[in-house]
């Protein structure tokens, strides 16, 4: 008997998406935090955390256009965000990004639908 026989394979990355106001480092920590223990309640790994400061601007997602390249690529199949509004200010742009993210066979689970 190999001594493999037991070793599980492991979990695929887990990525994280927030979009930040920067002026607010507490709140930054706890949606940090809260991801996570998501993540651990659903027996996933610790995330890695993309994050955008929404000072840059209303175009501008640096790390969300990355993300989203890197879902593309089969990288992530899981994606924890606090709620869909961090994709976009408006609904439709929003749900866009959601059906993209979801069209790469990515799941999202959003932490106000869990809590």
């Amino acid at each position: 008997m190999s001594s493999y026989a037991n070793v599980r394979p492991s979990p695929r990355p887990v990525a994280a998406y927030l979009r930040l106001c920067p002026a607010d480092p507490e709140l930054m920590l706890t949606c940090r935090s809260d991801l996570a223990r998501l993540a651990e309640r659903h027996g996933l790994p610790r995330p890695t955390f993309f994050e955008d400061d929404d000072h840059l601007g209303r175009d501008e997602k640096p790390a969300l256009s990355g993300l989203l390249h890197l879902i593309s690529a089969g990288i992530f199949r899981t994606l924890l965000v606090p709620g869909s509004f961090v994709f976009a200010d408006a609904g439709r742009e929003a749900r866009a990004v959601v059906e993209e993210i979801r069209a790469a066979g990515c799941v999202i689970l959003e932490l106000s639908a869990t809590e």
